[in-house]
């Protein structure tokens, strides 16, 4: 521990901010002599070791895969093996204020993904997709908010066609899993306690934390349990966090039972390039990964799981031969089941443009009271970098464009912003009103490029090609201009930032043409991808996998995760992917006759 403090007091003394070398070059899967060795060993059936058979195999470590992995290895007579292409869980990754450095796509955590480009958003240079590679998944490397939707989203999902995911059916999962750390909460039907995911408030809320959510009170917006009965309103968030340490899935699920059961084996750095399925009876039975710079297989002698997500997971699906016709077959890949694979894909698209400029109240510290907040969280887990600043406020609203009063299609989260580059949350001297799209219309895909699975697959998230999409960002840039109504915020001193964004200089400030403009160039992902292995009825000729997340017309293999999602829930995607794994595992101990508990 003196070794840490020394060590990030050094980069700040040195004017570097803290943990810098997550920011280095991207390292690659695994090291090979060169492109052309490895992508031969990977196109020729080479194979150099094959290890005996499990029971199942779960290819992901996100937060799906390893819940899996964790209800499934509650049966002692069944075994799993848990694959992940990223490597262990770094210790910097507890800090919450450093989250921030671990959402750059150049994190050695971060699988680097960017989409094409398009004029119509992301300022024309594509957007950062970035994902988790580590155990852990993005539960690694998000903010950690909890928010699982709202309840309507669900029900949803059931008259869809979707039989036992209306939102009296999966309530009981969003408990199972928690252990919340608010007694008043935890006591509800809504909550629940003894559950493997920690579930709470920071324990650092600056004057900035708590006049945000006493503004927004202040201008209409209830302060409420938003994952309760209700979700209009503003909370100060719980988050996936305990005593100041950020709880991902790794630290969650995995990390009290990896040495504990011997029938879970957890192997990180291992790609899995495909999925091994029989081609005359389309059945899954194992995959073929690569580990060490070799090309090995692993049996599963009841199911294959793939819990890639939104962006792996269509990928191996498609390398597998499940997927487009229209996309295998110029690739030389035999199809084994032409499904809409890939499909279907979608994001909350958010926004930035409106700015306050903190007169009094700015957050930013010197490098002295830096040294001793580091000092302060390595003893005591508290002081600001406990926590993640404004970042911890989240904020729902109606607009105009939703007939059903209560049905949220607008959300708030707030940014802390410094002008010198990328710091830790907990410094900042602007707060950036961030409008996110909660039920866009617009829909891309995912497709594989080549049989290469070292080759970033195309990801086109097609934002902003229905308008109303933009309708809601406009809004919602209006709000944030309207928040500044706000008692609290004036007296506080809060204004608003005039100066035009750039390449927005020739509109006027606030004009429709001037907001249309930003939202063009300063739109961005909210890490809430999902949909692109939906789940539907059979009817549905754009379904993936049926409402027991089972591929179609290949037995034995499934998808858990969050691009099972008919649409993306209203709110933040980790709680909801927690969820469905929770669900998907007891799925499949029903249909193997194990009974419930």
């Amino acid at each position: 521990m003196i070794a840490y403090i020394r060590k990030c007091g050094h980069c700040h003394r040195k004017r570097r901010r803290p943990f810098a070398s997550l920011n280095s070059q991207r390292h690659e899967h695994t090291k090979f002599s060169s492109r052309d060795t490895q992508v031969k060993a990977l196109l020729q059936p080479t194979i150099s070791q094959t290890p005996k058979s499990t029971t199942f195999i779960v290819v992901g470590a996100g937060a799906g895969g390893i819940i899996v992995a964790n209800r499934l290895t509650e049966v002692s007579n069944w075994s799993v093996l848990l694959l992940e292409a990223g490597g262990e869980e770094p210790s910097y990754a507890e800090v919450p204020s450093y989250c921030v450095f671990m959402q750059q796509t150049s994190s050695k955590v971060d699988w680097g993904y960017w989409s094409e480009s398009s004029p119509n958003f992301c300022g024309g240079n594509g957007c950062s997709m970035q994902r988790g590679k580590v155990l852990g998944g993005s539960t690694t490397t998000n903010s950690m908010f909890y928010v699982r939707g709202h309840h309507r989203d669900y029900d949803e999902w059931a008259r869809m066609g979707n039989e036992g995911w209306g939102y009296e059916d999966i309530l009981k999962y969003f408990v199972k899993s928690e252990d919340n750390g608010d007694p008043n909460l935890a006591k509800t039907k809504y909550h629940g306690s003894g559950g493997y995911q920690s579930v709470e408030v920071f324990p650092h809320q600056d004057i900035n934390t708590v006049a945000l959510v006493k503004g927004l009170e202040e201008i209409g917006l209830t302060v409420r349990d938003i994952n309760g009965e209700h979700q209009k309103g503003v909370m100060l968030s719980q988050m996936t966090a305990k005593n100041g340490e950020r709880r991902s899935a790794n630290f969650a699920f995995l990390k009290p039972i990896r040495d504990k059961r011997s029938n879970l084996k957890v192997m990180t750095n291992a790609l899995v390039t495909k999925v091994l399925i029989d081609a005359y009876t389309k059945t899954a039975n194992g995959v073929q990964y690569h580990k060490n710079g070799k090309l090995m297989t692993a049996k599963a002698r009841k199911e294959v799981i793939v819990s890639g997500g939104a962006i792996n997971s269509p990928q191996l699906l498609q390398l597998s031969g499940v997927g487009p016709k229209e996309v295998l077959e110029p690739l030389g890949i035999p199809v084994i089941q032409d499904l809409k694979v890939g499909y279907n894909f979608h994001d909350h698209i958010c926004s930035s443009g409106v700015n306050y400029t903190l007169t009094k109240t700015s957050q930013w510290a010197g490098l002295d009271a830096q040294y001793d907040h580091l000092t302060q969280y390595a003893v005591n887990r508290t002081g600001p970098l406990s926590a993640t600043g404004v970042a911890q406020v989240v904020a729902f609203k109606t607009t105009e464009y939703e007939n059903i009063t209560d049905y949220n299609d607008i959300q708030f989260t707030f940014e802390n912003t410094h002008l010198g580059g990328v710091h830790p949350n907990a410094y900042y001297d602007q707060i950036t009103v961030i409008p996110i799209v909660l039920r866009p219309k617009s829909r891309g895909y995912i497709k594989i490029k080549s049989k290469d699975p070292f080759e970033h697959p195309l990801i086109n998230p097609n934002y902003f090609s229905d308008e109303y999409d933009i309708k809601i960002l406009l809004k919602g840039l209006q709000y944030g201009i309207e928040f500044l109504k706000s008692k609290t915020f004036q007296e506080l001193g809060y204004r608003l930032n005039t100066n035009p964004m750039s390449g927005c200089s020739e509109h006027e400030f606030g004009s429709e043409p001037y907001w249309r403009c930003v939202i063009k160039k300063y739109s961005r992902t909210n890490y809430h991808l999902a949909g692109s292995c939906k789940m539907g009825p059979a009817s549905d000729q754009d379904a993936v996998v049926d409402s027991s997340l089972r591929v179609y017309n290949v037995t034995n293999l499934r998808v858990i995760d969050a691009s099972i999602m008919p649409f993306v829930i209203s709110g933040n995607t980790n709680a909801p992917t927690m969820m469905i794994a929770e669900k998907g595992a007891d799925m499949i101990k029903r249909d193997w006759n194990i009974k419930l508990t």
